[in-house]
């Protein structure tokens, strides 16, 4: 008779290895683990060894190398590949990056929570190979850059989150003696918490190895859910700062998945909730009428906005919006006298003001 194991990972290990059998669609496959790097055979799947401590990185990435290899297992034909690889080890490599990018897209339509897993797995292949270090574009593996892309266009899933970044920004931040830093992101609603904890993160970093410097956090708007902009309330940073961009009639047109209201309401919530400077910036040239604008920057103001920034719209790349028109000084001069005496603290309106101009003096 068998001794029960008194090994607390045994029960995990034991049902990650029969649902990878499942997932791959061969109930006849061994399931291992071991300290030496993962590995499938033609009949063997080695996972990364799951210690007695369970931790969360363990258990991720032992999950994601599982549903990679049973993905790869169950859409993969090696046949076909063998068929259609090109020569050349550089085109070799391109073609299983994609090939893998390709299995792991399929998997994901069937079975989307494998997606997450398998982020788990990526971000800590990129943390042990060093590509979190990378600074220049020619530093990166072509293979592995190409794989990563087609994987995003392939899933609509953004690469994984990097838990590292926030002491890597702060440490920036240190050696640089950066007496002002405004910290903006891409919106992360792939993500359940929308990106707010590694925001949270990051600001306390900042405080942590720069007391010194003061900051503003240039936030989407997490969707309106409340929970996630408390993240933001309660790190505290000096400003902050949500864009509304645009006025109430283009916003569905310049802002695809944002709506006017829903930014106003953050504001709103921002300012409610304690944050001591909050701010928003309006783009021009998009097509808005004066009448428009000045609404608008009565809608801001009615919700406690501290500053306003108005500047005109640039076309960044022939895939975004075109300008609709250049507006010229004087009118950039009406709209901040307007904005003035509506009591907003700063006010920054020319052609060339951006979100981030003057932003150290909007602290005080």
């Amino acid at each position: 008779m068998n001794k029960p194991s008194d090994n607390p990972a045994d029960p995990f290990k034991k049902a990650l290895a029969e649902a990878t059998k499942v997932m791959a669609d061969d109930p006849d496959l061994t399931v291992s683990y071991s300290v030496d790097p993962p590995g499938m055979t033609a009949d063997t799947v080695r996972l990364p060894q799951v210690s007695r401590r369970m931790t969360r990185e363990e258990v991720l990435l032992a999950r994601g190398t599982a549903d990679a290899f049973a993905l790869r297992r169950k859409f993969h034909d090696d046949a076909v590949a063998a068929k259609y690889a090109p020569q050349g080890q550089m085109a070799r490599d391109l073609f299983d990056a994609m090939e893998n990018a390709r299995v792991e897209a399929v998997g994901a339509r069937y079975m989307p929570g494998t997606a997450g897993n398998i982020d788990a797995k990526i971000a800590n292949e990129a943390r042990r190979k060093g590509y979190d270090q990378i600074t220049q574009a020619s530093d990166a593996p072509l293979s592995v850059a190409a794989g990563y892309l087609i994987r995003q266009l392939a899933t609509g899933r953004p690469l994984p989150v990097d838990w590292d970044e926030p002491d890597r920004v702060a440490r920036s931040i240190q050696r640089m003696k950066i007496k002002h830093a405004v910290l903006t992101s891409v919106d992360r609603d792939d993500l359940a918490d929308g990106g707010s904890i590694i925001w949270a993160e990051t600001v306390a970093a900042v405080r942590r190895l720069s007391p010194g410097t003061t900051m503003e956090t240039l936030i989407p708007d997490f969707r309106g859910i409340t929970d996630q902009i408390d993240r933001i309330v309660e790190a505290a940073p000096e400003v902050v700062s949500h864009n509304m961009e645009t006025v109430r009639r283009l916003t569905r047109q310049v802002r695809i998945q944002a709506q006017y209201d829903r930014s106003l309401e953050v504001l709103r919530y921002l300012k409610a909730n304690g944050v001591n400077r909050t701010k928003t910036g309006i783009m021009l040239g998009l097509g808005e009428t004066e009448d428009e604008l000045y609404q608008t920057l009565d809608d801001v103001r009615s919700v406690g906005v501290d500053v306003v920034t108005l500047g005109q719209y640039l076309q960044p790349s022939p895939r975004h919006l075109p300008v609709q028109r250049f507006v010229e000084p004087e009118e950039f001069e009406r709209l901040g006298a307007y904005a003035r005496t509506l009591g907003f603290r700063h006010v920054e309106s020319s052609p060339l003001v951006r979100s981030s101009y003057h932003a150290e003096r909007h602290v005080h």
